[in-house]
This record gives C-alpha cells, sequence and structure tokens, in this order.
C-alpha cells in the first residue's frame, strides 16, 4: 500500500502537469454522492477498488451519478 506522502506527491505532480479537469483526493463514495445525478461521462477508479471492503454503496453512486446513455 503506498504510503500518505508519495500519494500527495504524486497528486501534486498530477496537478502541476494540467491536462486533467479536476482532480480530488477524498473518499470516493462521498465524491460520488456529491454528484449530479447522470453527470459522468466517464468514472475511473485505478487501485482503488482493492482497497475497499464492501462495493455496494460505490457501485450504487457510481450508477447515480454515471449518464445513463452511456454503457458500464
Amino acid at each position: 500500500m503506498p504510503d500518505a506522502e508519495s500519494h500527495v506527491t504524486g497528486l501534486r505532480e498530477a496537478r502541476a502537469k494540467g491536462v486533467f479537469d479536476a482532480l480530488e483526493q477524498m473518499d470516493a463514495v462521498a465524491f460520488l454522492h456529491r454528484r449530479d445525478a447522470n453527470s459522468a461521462d466517464l468514472i475511473v477508479a485505478p487501485d482503488v477498488l482493492v482497497y475497499m471492503r464492501g462495493l455496494e454503496d460505490l457501485m450504487r453512486e457510481a450508477a447515480r451519478a454515471r449518464r445513463t446513455r452511456e454503457r458500464w
């Protein structure tokens, strides 16, 4: 598991590149819950799911946030 310092450094480096619309560091379920329904074209969670015990809440919020015309 990466340590917190390397994670923060990685986010800082990613932000400095200026190629992302947004980068967030917070609980994935809480982040998706804040989003409007049908507001996400793409949801990517690399290297996140392996650290979560249950995926029900995450999948529920992802389904709510994603645009319904898009495919899983």
